[in-house]
């Protein structure tokens, strides 16, 4: 089906341009359902795959509680594990953020043309991802209950949830940057193995305060290993990260999909 019969109402009465544009987006990632797939399967296959292989042993994990930093002893499975998991969920829903604002190129300037503006098929695009994190988060929250007795489930699912939040935002901008593919992707990578090698040192508490992940990060851990979970600061921290590489992401979007009138007095952009 063509994009132009995607968007044209049935009986002459327009549809409604915000559900239009979100329903055509999900179609499209429906058709490509093995990297939707993989978006949800990702960290719970890093989860697993560090949780068999680890030890038996404790190690020690910084918890940021109120503002006060804390150390508790937990399973060196455990603690890999999450991390990894964690990690896992933001390079899955980078890489999805990424790979469908990219899509349908020439999809997008027919829309632009037909009067779409560039945020509402930007927030189209996001709608339907952030459907999908969620889904992932409670799955994976699901899938990390009954393995390492998770403190506070709730909490957990709210801080994985920011992790997908946090990768969608890194993916979009780099999305929307003119820039390859690739690069783009090893610049993903790059991010996201930097916030794993120096999150998992044990010198690296004060370079990884400064890291997109890390509220995210701190709220899984105070979840998962702390009694109390007082992850609103943490929650809130990582969500304005987001929005500013949302905003970044939907200020380049709109400039590279600017429609440019030829005839006086029909500018629109």
């Amino acid at each position: 089906m063509s994009t132009i019969a995607a968007v044209r109402p049935a009986a002459g009465r327009p549809l409604p341009r915000g559900r239009t544009a979100t329903g055509l987006f999900l179609r499209e990632l429906l058709r490509r359902w093995p990297s939707t797939l993989f978006m949800v399967a990702m960290p719970g296959g890093y989860f697993l795959t560090v949780y068999l292989l680890g030890g038996d042993g404790t190690v020690p994990v910084a918890l940021h509680v109120d503002g006060d930093a804390d150390t508790v002893q937990v399973l060196d499975r455990d603690a890999k594990s999450v991390y990894n998991a964690v990690l896992g969920a933001g390079v899955s829903s980078a890489f999805a953020a990424l790979v469908t604002i990219r899509g349908s190129a020439s999809a997008m300037r027919r829309l632009r043309l037909m009067g779409y503006r560039a945020w509402e098929l930007l927030a189209a695009r996001l709608v339907v991802l952030l459907v999908i994190t969620v889904l992932a988060a409670g799955l994976f929250a699901l899938l990390l209950l009954p393995l390492i007795q998770v403190r506070h489930p709730l909490s957990l699912f709210a801080a994985m949830t920011e992790i997908g939040v946090l990768g969608i935002a890194l993916g979009s901008l780099f999305g929307t940057l003119p820039m390859r593919e690739f690069e783009a992707t090893m610049a993903i990578v790059a991010l996201c193995g930097l916030q794993l090698a120096i999150g998992r040192s044990e010198d690296g508490a004060d370079a990884e305060r400064y890291l997109l992940f890390t509220p995210g990060v701190d709220a899984v851990k105070v979840s998962a290993f702390s009694d109390p979970a007082p992850i609103a600061a943490a929650l809130g921290q990582g969500l304005g990260y987001a929005a500013v590489l949302l905003v970044l992401a939907c200020l380049v979007w709109s400039r590279r999909t600017r429609i440019h009138s030829t005839h006086p007095g029909r500018h629109r952009s």
